[in-house]
C-alpha cells in the first residue's frame, strides 16, 4: 500500500512538472515573438521576424503569411514565408495567385472557426489536391489574422516530411502568436499608410501651381505683430515673388521696410494667427509691386500658412478694361439701366434717362440731390464702402436699395469702377444700376448658398487628387469635391471611369500612363466638363510618387480653372481699338438696325458673345432671326410677338426675358432682350442681357440644397442656421434629434418657441451680440433637450 501511495506521488509531481514545463514553454515562445515584433521597424523586418520565430518554435517544414483571406477575391499571394531548403515551396512569393475552389473552401472554414483549422494527409480531413500537389504538404495548420484595417490575411505552417499531428498546446500557441501578429500588422500597417500619405502631400507641396509660405508671427510685448519668420516654402515662391533663401529668416531682412510700406499685411497675418478664422484677400504689395491674391489659415496658434498667387497681369488688364469706361457717352441713354457719373466727392454729376425714370425725379431735381439721397440708409455704409473701394479693386458691385420719390424702395446692384486722367489720376466713379426686383428671391438664396459652401471649402483653391497604380483614387480636396459634385466615400476607391464621360475619363488614364511610364512630371492645359457639363480650360499637373525604396506608389496631381485668364487673353488680342474695348466690354450687348428696311449698322461684341453668331452673319433684321432661332415655328411666333410688342409703343412689353436661342455652336443660352425704339431718327437701339448663368444657378441651385442638406445631416456636431431676427432657417438632424422636433416644426420659429425662457434669452443675448459686432463668438453653455435634460455645450456662432 505505502508503494503503490509512493508511485501516485511521484505521477502526480511529474505531472505538475510537465505542466509547468509547457507553460513555461509557451511563454518563453511568446516572449522571442514579441521581441521579433517589438524589435521591427517596418513591416517586411517584422514579417520575416516573427516567421523565424515560428520555424524555430514548432521545428515546421515551412512557415508562411497569406493575403487576403478572402474567398471571394479573384488570387491571393504569400507576402513572406520561411522555409527549409528541401521543401522551398512553388516560389510564388509575392506573385498574385489565381484564387481556386479548394483554397477558397480552405478559407471559408477558417473564417467561421473560432480556433486554427488543421489538414492532414491520410485522415478524414485531408489536405486539398492543389496543396498537396504544388507545395508537396502532408499536413498544415493555419488561421486568420485579423488586423484593424483592411482584409484578414492568413497565418499557417507546413509539415513536408511527415503527415504531423498538431497537440492541443501547438495549436493555442499557434493561435496566440496570430493574435499577437494582428497587433503588429495593425500598427505597422497604419504606419506604412502614413508614410505613403506624407510622400504624396510632400510631392503635392513641391509641385503646387500656388505658393506656398509656412511661417511663424513674430508679437511684440503688447501682442501686436511685428515680423514673421520662414519656416518653409515651395518652390513656386520664387517663382511668384522673386525671393530666393528664405527658410530661416525673418521678412524685415528679406524686404526691409515691409512693414512700414505694407502694415495691413502684418495686420491680417497677425489675426489670423492669433487664433482667427481663415482669410482669403488681394493685396497690393508695395515693397515688391506685385499684387497677390491670398489665403491664410493657421493650425497652430502663433504660426500661418499663407496660400498665394501672383495676379499682377490680371489686375492690369482690370485697370486697361476700366480706363476704357470713359467713352460710354454716346451709348448710355439707349441703355436700359442707370448709367451714373460720380465725382471724387460721391457728388452725381451724370446720369442717363434711365436714372430719371427708374427714381421719379426730374433732370433738374436730380441736379439737386446728393448721391446717398438715392440710397436706403441702411444700405449707405456698403455702398460707400463699395465706392471707395473700386478705386483700390478697379471695378465692385453692391447691392443697395434705390429710394424713389414716391419713397418706394427698389432692390438694384449697383457696379463701380474708376475714370482716370490722361495722367492716371482718380476722377471719379462711373458705374451702372441693374433693377434687381425680379431677381432678389433667387439671389438672396444663391447669397445664402455661397455663404454656407464658403466655410467648408479649402483654403487651397487648386483641385488636388492622388491615385495608386491602378488608377484608383485614394484622396481628394474639399475643390475637387465641389468640381465633381460628390461626396468623398462617392470617389475614393474608384477610378476615372467611374466619375467622367467616357472620352474624358480615357484621355486622363492614357495622361497617367505616360507618367508613370516615363517617371517624368506632364504639365498641360487641357480642357474638362465641370460640375454642369459645361467645358472649362484647367492648367494640369501629374506627377509620379514613389516610396523610399524607388517603387512607384501612384500619381498626384494639381489643377487648376485657367477659363478666365484664357478668355481675357484672348478678348484682349482681339482688341484694336480703345472704343472697340469699351463696348465689347460692356456688361450689356446692344445693336443698332434701321427700322424702315431693318439693316443692322452697329453691332457691339458683347452682343456678338451673347447671341453667339458673329456680327457677318447678323447682317439684318431678318438674318438675325433667321440664325438665332433656327426652328421655323418658333422663328415665326417670337417674330410675330416681337413685332406685335414693338408696334405697340409700350416700353413695358418691349422687354422679353429669359428667351431661349441657339447659338452657331448650337449650344442653347437664355438672353433677357428690350427694344428701343428712336422713330425720329428711324433707328431701332436693341439691348439683351446673358441670364444663361441666372438660369443654370437657380437650377443648380435646387439641386445643391439637397446636397448641402446631406452634407449637414452627416456632420455629428448640432448645426443650425438663424436669420438677424432670430429665426431659424434650417437645422441638422443632429440638432433636431437633440430638440426632438422635426424641421418643419422649427423652421421660422424663434428660441422662445423652443427652448425655456432662461435659455432662450441666453441664447437671443448671443445672437444679437454677433451680429453687432460682427465677430465669432465662442461660449461653453447649459441647453435643455426636448425631454428636458440639460446638457453642456461648445458653441461657436
Amino acid at each position: 500500500m505505502d508503494n503503490q501511495i509512493q508511485k501516485d506521488e511521484s505521477d502526480q509531481h511529474q505531472m505538475i512538472q510537465k505542466q509547468e514545463a509547457i507553460r513555461l514553454g509557451f511563454f518563453e515562445s511568446m516572449d522571442q515573438v514579441n521581441r521579433a515584433i517589438q524589435g521591427a521597424s517596418d513591416l517586411e523586418q517584422m514579417l520575416g521576424g516573427v516567421l523565424e520565430k515560428v520555424f524555430s518554435i514548432f521545428n515546421c517544414d515551412r512557415a508562411w503569411l497569406l493575403y487576403p483571406c478572402d474567398p471571394d477575391a479573384a488570387s491571393f499571394r504569400v507576402p513572406m514565408e520561411v522555409t527549409r531548403p528541401e521543401y522551398p515551396g512553388a516560389k510564388i512569393l509575392n506573385v498574385d495567385v489565381p484564387m481556386n475552389p479548394d483554397v477558397a473552401q480552405n478559407m471559408r472554414e477558417a473564417l467561421v472557426s473560432p480556433e486554427p483549422v488543421v489538414y492532414i494527409a491520410g485522415t478524414d480531413r485531408p489536405i486539398n489536391k492543389v496543396t498537396a500537389e504544388q507545395f508537396g504538404v502532408q499536413s498544415q495548420i493555419f488561421t486568420p489574422v485579423y488586423p484593424k484595417e483592411g482584409k484578414p490575411w492568413i497565418f499557417g505552417m507546413h509539415q513536408c516530411s511527415f503527415p504531423r499531428v498538431w497537440t492541443e498546446e501547438e495549436q493555442q500557441l499557434f493561435q496566440e502568436i496570430s493574435r499577437r501578429l494582428a497587433d503588429g500588422l495593425t500598427s505597422l500597417l497604419a504606419y506604412r499608410d502614413i508614410q505613403e500619405k506624407e510622400r504624396y502631400f510632400r510631392a503635392l507641396f513641391y509641385n503646387m501651381l500656388t505658393g506656398l509660405a509656412h511661417c511663424e508671427m513674430i508679437f511684440n510685448d503688447q501682442g501686436a505683430p511685428v515680423d514673421f519668420r520662414y519656416l518653409d516654402v515651395n518652390p513656386v515662391f520664387e517663382k511668384l515673388t522673386g525671393l530666393k533663401d528664405v527658410v530661416g529668416k525673418l521678412v524685415s531682412e528679406v524686404i526691409p521696410g515691409i512693414k512700414e510700406s505694407d502694415p495691413k499685411l502684418f495686420e491680417i497675418y497677425g489675426r489670423v494667427a492669433s487664433g482667427g478664422e481663415p482669410e482669403q484677400f488681394e493685396i497690393y504689395l508695395e515693397a515688391l509691386k506685385i499684387w497677390f491674391s491670398i489665403s491664410v489659415f493657421s493650425m497652430q496658434k502663433g504660426f500661418f500658412t499663407a496660400v498665394f498667387d501672383n495676379i499682377t497681369e490680371q489686375k492690369n488688364r482690370e485697370l486697361q478694361l476700366s480706363k476704357a469706361m470713359n467713352e460710354l457717352k454716346n451709348v448710355v441713354d439707349a441703355l436700359p439701366s442707370i448709367i451714373y457719373v460720380l465725382d471724387t466727392k460721391s457728388n452725381l454729376i451724370k446720369w442717363n434717362r434711365r436714372a430719371e425714370i427708374a427714381t421719379g425725379y426730374s433732370a433738374n431735381e436730380l441736379k439737386q440731390k446728393l448721391s446717398l439721397e438715392l440710397i436706403a440708409d441702411h444700405d449707405q455704409p456698403s455702398f460707400i464702402g463699395a465706392i471707395n473701394d473700386a478705386y483700390d479693386k478697379e471695378y465692385v458691385e453692391v447691392d443697395a436699395h434705390l429710394v424713389r420719390k414716391d419713397g418706394s424702395k427698389l432692390p438694384y446692384r449697383w457696379s463701380a469702377a474708376p475714370m482716370r486722367d490722361a495722367h492716371g489720376a482718380d476722377i471719379g466713379i462711373i458705374g451702372i444700376g441693374w433693377d434687381l426686383t425680379d431677381q432678389i428671391k433667387s439671389a438672396a438664396k444663391i447669397a445664402a448658398y455661397q455663404e454656407q459652401q464658403r466655410v467648408i471649402l479649402d483654403s487651397v483653391p487648386d483641385i488636388i487628387w492622388m491615385k495608386d497604380v491602378n488608377g484608383v483614387y485614394l484622396s481628394v480636396n474639399e475643390a475637387y469635391l465641389s468640381r465633381i459634385g460628390k461626396q468623398r466615400e462617392e470617389i475614393i476607391g474608384k477610378t476615372d471611369l467611374d466619375l467622367w464621360p467616357k472620352e474624358f475619363a480615357d484621355k486622363y488614364r492614357a495622361d497617367d500612363k505616360k507618367v508613370t511610364e516615363s517617371g517624368l512630371q506632364k504639365r498641360m492645359e487641357e480642357t474638362a466638363p465641370d460640375l454642369n457639363g459645361n467645358i472649362i480650360w484647367v492648367e494640369t499637373i501629374k506627377i509620379p510618387v514613389y516610396d523610399d525604396a524607388g517603387l512607384l506608389r501612384g500619381i498626384a496631381g494639381v489643377a487648376r480653372d485657367i477659363t478666365e485668364q484664357k478668355q481675357i487673353r484672348e478678348a484682349l488680342e482681339k482688341q484694336e481699338l480703345i472704343n472697340t474695348v469699351v463696348s465689347n466690354n460692356l456688361p450689356i450687348g446692344y445693336a443698332i438696325n434701321t427700322i424702315s428696311d431693318g439693316k443692322a449698322i452697329f453691332i457691339n461684341k458683347k452682343f456678338e458673345e451673347i447671341y453667339g453668331w458673329p456680327r457677318e452673319t447678323l447682317t439684318s433684321v431678318d438674318a438675325f432671326f433667321e440664325h438665332v432661332y433656327p426652328n421655323p415655328e418658333f422663328r415665326k411666333k417670337i417674330k410675330e410677338q416681337v413685332t406685335i410688342d414693338i408696334m405697340s409703343g409700350d416700353p413695358v412689353r418691349m422687354v422679353w426675358e429669359k428667351l431661349p436661342i441657339v447659338r452657331q455652336s448650337g449650344e442653347t443660352a437664355y438672353i433677357t432682350a428690350r427694344n428701343i425704339p428712336l422713330t425720329e431718327y428711324d433707328l431701332m437701339v436693341s439691348t439683351v442681357l446673358d441670364v444663361t448663368h441666372q438660369v443654370k444657378v437657380e437650377k443648380a441651385l435646387r439641386e445643391s440644397e439637397g446636397l448641402q442638406r446631406s452634407i449637414l445631416n452627416t456632420m455629428p456636431e448640432l448645426v443650425f442656421v438663424k436669420d438677424t431676427e432670430g429665426r431659424y432657417i434650417t437645422a441638422n438632424k443632429a440638432w433636431l434629434a437633440f430638440v426632438h422636433k422635426e424641421l418643419d416644426e422649427i423652421i421660422g420659429k424663434t428660441d422662445p418657441a423652443i427652448f425655456p425662457k432662461e435659455y432662450a434669452d441666453t441664447y437671443r443675448a448671443d445672437d444679437e451680440a454677433v451680429i453687432k459686432t460682427g465677430s465669432t463668438k465662442r461660449i461653453e453653455e447649459a441647453s435643455v433637450d426636448g425631454a428636458g435634460v440639460m446638457a453642456w455645450f461648445e458653441t461657436t456662432k
